[in-house]
């Protein structure tokens, strides 16, 4: 018991203790004061009523599971609650999701009957952790929009936790819309409170996450500011890897907006510290990244070096779906050097890639749909052009992935144009329709 607490404080802080102890062991008070006290004398104990011995509390502790040190804690639940938490993101951090799932099930209904709000949805973000890398998509949704709607929150940090929770899951599920709908509130709610301090602990999560999330939707101005307020937060709490990502993460929006130089120097700078402190798995990315830029100026032959040594990389590590883009970027080089049947051994190994990963490479695969549908187009097969370019738009319309339906619907539009089919007209005409309704979600 800590010094300086008086008598009555103390009564009040052990009968509060041994109340939440015994409704969580499900014992009555009968059962709590069999043979060692009366029932009136628990009750008595338990509304901080009277003193009790502390052997007779040591007896009362082991009777419910815990320590005496535990009973005489100021809140000894919560503290105990708070340790389970660390303990399962401890077995997160080790993989063992199940074990720190089962740790959440039980902790997540004690938080709601004694009032711990806040600690509550922090379990639940953890929660979702897990769901998510268990790719148990609709069960975060759920939880999540329930969570937001019943307003479960304790401050603008834990609502923006949850609004990227459910954005996440959006995006994995594939309903790209609601994932874009969830983004931007949670940067709508950002932006209220930036400056306030209260969201130091999750600052850097955040702006990564929507730098991320704005580089998606194609606001690449926002990306960028994000990217650069990401990395200031990683560089003050000395997060070594973070900082990296960040960095490395600007040069997209900067190459979309046209500082191609500015991406490669970036590119350049980030690849050699990645390489120096065997970072595998971004020492990829950025090689692939960088081979898009050398493809953009037309150095086809160092983008192909830079391709190759990414898919390797990617290979090596089982890296999943990373193996994807090196694969898609390397097809459309021999595409682009008329070696059809190459270009199409790399389309094949896509969408064995797309159909082992399931719905979460939605994207990939119209995306491999479309560049094979733009090779049989070279080998003079319309029909097979527009079957696949179909496949594509109808996984677009699926999944709400407005800004790729939009260019698609044009393309389709044009191919039927050019060969004198007046479906070209509907297709311009639904083109215009996404259109309006990525500026609506734009604003």
């Amino acid at each position: 018991m800590a010094v300086g607490l008086d008598v009555d404080e103390r009564n009040r802080i052990i009968g509060d203790n041994l109340r939440k102890y015994r409704l969580l062991k499900g014992l009555t008070q009968d059962d709590l004061a069999d043979g060692l006290c009366s029932v009136s004398q628990l009750s008595k104990v338990e509304n901080g009523k009277t003193y009790v011995k502390r052997t007779m509390l040591k007896q009362m502790a082991d009777r419910l599971g815990v320590t005496v040190e535990r009973i005489e804690s100021a809140d000894a639940l919560f503290e105990e609650l708070t340790e389970t938490l660390q303990l399962a993101k401890d077995y997160v951090s080790a993989k063992s999701y199940e074990i720190a799932l089962d740790m959440l099930e039980l902790m997540i209904p004690q938080c709601v009957e004694f009032g711990y709000q806040k600690l509550r949805v922090e379990a639940l973000h953890l929660k979702f952790i897990i769901l998510i890398e268990q790719q148990a998509y609709t069960t975060v949704i759920l939880l999540a929009e329930q969570a937001l709607e019943d307003e479960l929150y304790v401050s603008s940090v834990q609502k923006m936790m949850l609004l990227l929770d459910a954005g996440l899951a959006y995006e994995m599920s594939g309903n790209q819309q609601a994932a874009f709908d969830c983004y931007l509130r949670a940067d709508e709610e950002f932006e209220s409170i930036e400056g306030e301090g209260e969201h130091s602990q999750f600052r850097h999560t955040i702006l990564f996450g929507l730098a991320k999330f704005h580089g998606v939707m194609g606001n690449d101005r926002a990306c960028l500011r994000y990217a650069e307020k990401a990395e200031r937060e990683a560089i003050a709490a000395n997060m070594h890897l973070r900082r990296i990502r960040c960095y490395y993460l600007k040069a997209i929006p900067l190459r979309r907006l046209g500082d191609i130089d500015k991406a490669e120097q970036i590119y350049l700078e980030a690849l050699k510290e990645t390489q120096d402190n065997s970072f595998l798995l971004d020492t990829a990315i950025i090689q692939n990244n960088l081979g898009e830029v050398y493809q953009d100026r037309g150095e086809t032959g160092l983008a192909q070096q830079c391709f190759k040594r990414a898919l390797q990389l990617f290979e090596l590590l089982d890296a999943g779906l990373y193996l994807y883009r090196p694969q898609a970027n390397l097809a459309e080089l021999e595409f682009m050097n008329k070696n059809y049947d190459r270009a199409l051994s790399y389309v094949e190994s896509m969408f064995c890639l797309c159909e082992n990963l399931g719905v979460n490479a939605y994207r990939e695969l119209a995306g491999t749909l479309r560049l094979k549908a733009k090779i049989m187009l070279e080998l003079q097969d319309k029909d097979a052009f527009d079957q696949h370019m179909h496949e594509a738009l109808a996984i677009y319309q699926k999944h709400n992935v407005l800004d790729e339906a939009y260019s698609l619907s044009i393309e389709i539009a044009n191919f039927y144009y050019e060969n004198g089919n007046s479906q070209s007209v509907e297709f311009y005409r639904q083109a215009v329709e996404y259109n309006n309704a990525l500026l609506a979600i734009r604003r």
